[in-house]
């Protein structure tokens, strides 16, 4: 196996060197102030992740990792090897002064078990001085999945209460490369299949989710990535809004000055969030205490829940009690960006109005016969862009995506498979690959409201 032949590599060569690393840390006597003497000392830290788009492992934190490999390899001379418990991994290790480099293994596993080698992180020029300590700040990321064929987890959760006279519901997961887990069809239906998981060889794969009810049938589409040893989770809510019936919607301003808007849809109107399966989620902000959601942004007075009752398009805002002091905001995450590659970026503008950021998941809301735009701005990164409805090429036959590689799409009162010229909800997908061959994909919901 391709990442396993590495780290076994990796694991004779670091065998062959182990007594350097034992020898290294036998008791010295200490300089006072705890670093031995005539030794420096290193002290590691794990830094940041966010992912949005293509399924993709998620909050990985260093709770996920129960053990490290670190190899220092000086200049000159024999590497030093450590084997670390994760309890430990921010403590002080002692080095013969000198310029290192550094080679760590995080893995999800006790002892350093090889098919729990999930992450990792090199470094050069470590210089360490007799009497002091390096701090160095180590950005884990994930191995390419396209590299490896050990095994990772792909667990959904597909809400499908909402849909009225729902009696077909599948997910189909297709290997885009080879060598991937078999190809197959699962009846999100069966018993114990809406909220379930599945191990498959790490890899790249295209889900689709076929669905027939009252209202018709309706497709979905996402692209999967499986990491080794690591789980990659997808949730989503469907209801008759995607088969074409418009829903409320709660709008959440986090008044954080970071986090972009979130949108919440609520079909039939006079629901809840909670009849709908949904809840408000609890925001964190640095230096802050969250206080709860409210329907109005000044005095916040009237507070908003889940079992609040919504009976129109709303605004809801959270408000922020500022504590005495600002807390400390490091924390053990992935690196931003580690896992995933290049994401797709989009922005959007309703009657041509001035863009805005479009997340994965997000809602962009526009009125009768007003002109919709969504624009991949960074599509130079990505070959063989597509955007799809319901299953439904937005290129074909009357095409609705223009400029350099398919980078706008652009939704009017008068062209193609989707209009504004009437209340209408699509959930729109999109898929390109990287340049350097991966896919990726993100989705969206346009609400054409009365």
């Amino acid at each position: 196996m391709k990442k396993l032949q590495k780290i076994s590599l990796f694991a004779l060569l670091t065998a062959a060197l182990l007594i350097p690393a034992l020898i290294t840390s036998c008791q010295i006597p200490d300089t006072g102030n705890g670093i031995p003497d005539g030794y420096g000392a290193v002290k590691l830290n794990i830094g940041g992740i966010s992912n949005l788009r293509t399924i993709l492992p998620t909050g990985v934190t260093t709770s996920n990792f129960l053990s490290y490999k670190l190899t220092f390899t000086p200049s000159s001379g024999d590497p030093v090897i450590k084997d670390v418990a994760a309890a430990s991994i921010s403590d002080a290790i002692s080095l013969v002064p000198g310029t290192y480099s550094l080679a760590v293994i995080a893995y999800t596993q006790a002892g350093q078990v090889a098919a729990s080698a999930a992450a990792h992180y090199e470094q050069t020029g470590v210089s360490i001085t007799a009497g002091s300590t390096t701090p160095i700040t180590i950005m884990l990321s994930a191995y390419n999945p396209a590299d490896e064929d050990g095994n990772g987890t792909f667990s959904w959760n597909i809400t499908t209460t909402g849909i009225t006279g729902l009696s077909v519901a599948s997910m189909k997961i297709s290997p885009i490369l080879p060598g991937g887990s078999t190809e197959q069809t699962i009846s999100i239906l069966a018993a114990g299949r809406p909220n379930s998981s599945e191990t498959l060889t790490a890899g790249y794969y295209n889900l689709t989710f076929d669905f027939t009810a009252t209202a018709g049938t309706f497709t979905f589409q996402q692209t999967l990535w499986i990491y080794m040893a690591l789980t990659s989770s997808f949730s989503i809510t469907l209801t008759d809004a995607h088969f074409g019936v418009t829903p409320l919607v709660v709008t959440l301003n986090f008044n954080d000055g970071a986090t972009p808007n979130q949108t919440l849809n609520i079909i039939p109107p006079n629901s809840t969030l909670t009849a709908q399966g949904l809840s408000l989620p609890t925001p964190t902000r640095t230096g802050y205490s969250f206080d709860g959601w409210y329907s109005d942004d000044t005095i916040f007075s009237t507070s908003f829940t889940n079992t609040t009752t919504v009976t129109a398009n709303i605004d809801v805002y959270a408000n922020w009690i500022q504590d005495g002091s600002a807390q400390d905001s490091s924390g053990p995450d992935f690196a931003a960006g580690s896992i995933g590659g290049t994401p797709l970026t989009l922005t959007y503008s309703v009657d041509s109005a001035a863009a805005s950021a479009l997340t994965s998941g997000g809602t962009v809301t526009a009125g009768i016969n007003e002109e919709v735009v969504i624009t991949i701005t960074n599509a130079s990164s990505f070959t063989g862009i597509t955007w799809t409805w319901n299953n439904k090429n937005l290129s074909d036959p009357t095409s609705m995506v223009s400029g350099t590689d398919n980078d706008v799409l652009t939704i009017t009162d008068s062209t193609g498979h989707i209009k504004t010229s009437a209340a209408a909800t699509y959930l729109i997908f999109v898929k390109a690959a990287e340049t350097g061959g991966a896919p990726q994909s993100t989705y969206f919901t346009v609400i054409v409201a009365p």
